[in-house]
């Protein structure tokens, strides 16, 4: 259950970095950013390597980024919103929507930016940059929501966590917001975060059956200051309960945190392939879950972990994560 250090980003001391971004399955790409220069880097798995692709000059600090694996081009929203095409390198610039910036929380599904802040809900639609206000959130008037999570294969959006300025604390609520229903957020009352938290990261697995909450801290109103957490949370979505993990963050690592999951490659996922086209006369007989499923035993899925002004850079595999024992 050990954290696997990889190659430095070699950051300088005025560098920070946004949430990475997968952009296919070997390869995820990070912004870069200080008070004048924008740099895109990627990483690849195969090669365990980083590489700069693109570098845009800005007066303006990088806020917040998101992929539209549609047009291959990245968006990173500053004072306005550049959108960069990753294989041309054109670079538009168009006016950000105030819902987006600082504290609001963002996550897309296919075409549509789903945001929340302090005044409710949000649609953005990524190609005309248009805002559909959808309304509050029932309940959450001032609060800074920890993190939003929209999980394309369940149909619903969830907030997790986050600090309540009225309250002055920190808040271990979870709110749900489901498409296909009554298109209502509601809190969900048989389900809490065992702890109030915030400033914590919060990712899925790729199957999109757990939640990961890494690290965060807790508000101590009375000595205005924060004890931090160094542990992992695993939200099982399927039975709707939440569980300490055996592992801890590396390095006393707490906050900050960005991370992503990833399928770890492996030379032996290509010699399952070829396996099974040598050995299988008509491959299309075998359905395609079938096969996903034998290759689950081969590509292991790792969570990619960094912090906002540091370059060290770790990942450990969902499957230590999830142990019990």
């Amino acid at each position: 259950m050990a954290w696997e250090q990889l190659t430095s980003l070699e950051l300088s001391t005025e560098d920070s970095l946004t949430q990475p971004i997968r952009i296919n399955n070997h390869e995820f790409i990070i912004i870069v950013y200080d008070e004048t220069t924008v740099e895109i880097r990627k990483y690849s798995i195969k090669t365990n390597t980083w590489s700069t692709i693109h570098t845009h000059k800005t007066d303006n600090l990088c806020d917040k980024t998101f992929y539209d694996p549609h047009s291959n081009s990245v968006y990173i929203i500053a004072a306005n919103i550049y959108i960069i095409n990753l294989d041309t390198k054109e670079t538009k610039e168009v006016e950000s929507p105030s819902h987006i910036y600082r504290d609001a929380r963002i996550s897309l599904i296919d075409k549509s930016l789903h945001i929340i802040n302090e005044d409710g809900y949000s649609i953005m639609d990524i190609n005309t940059i248009k805002i559909n206000d959808v309304g509050d959130i029932a309940g959450t008037e001032g609060i800074t929501h920890g993190a939003l999570i929209g999980l394309k294969s369940r149909d619903i959006l969830l907030s997790i966590g986050g600090f309540c300025a009225a309250e002055n604390k920190d808040i271990d609520r979870i709110y749900k917001y489901s498409f296909s229903n009554d298109k209502q957020w509601k809190l969900l009352s048989n389900i809490k975060l065992p702890t109030v938290l915030s400033s914590f990261c919060c990712i899925s697995s790729m199957d999109e059956k757990y939640i990961f909450i890494l690290g965060g801290s807790i508000y101590n109103a009375p000595k205005f200051d924060h004890s931090h957490q160094y542990d992992i949370l695993i939200y099982d979505l399927d039975k709707q309960q939440i569980r300490l993990s055996l592992v801890k963050l590396p390095n006393d690592i707490s906050t900050d945190i960005i991370a992503i999951s990833m399928n770890g490659y492996d030379e032996k996922g290509l010699l399952t392939d070829g396996y099974i086209r040598h050995n299988v006369k008509d491959i299309s007989i075998i359905p395609l879950d079938i096969i996903q499923f034998i290759k689950q035993f081969v590509y292991m899925e790792y969570i990619y972990l960094m912090q906002e002004y540091d370059d060290d850079f770790w990942r450990i595999s969902v499957d230590d994560i999830l142990a019990i024992d």
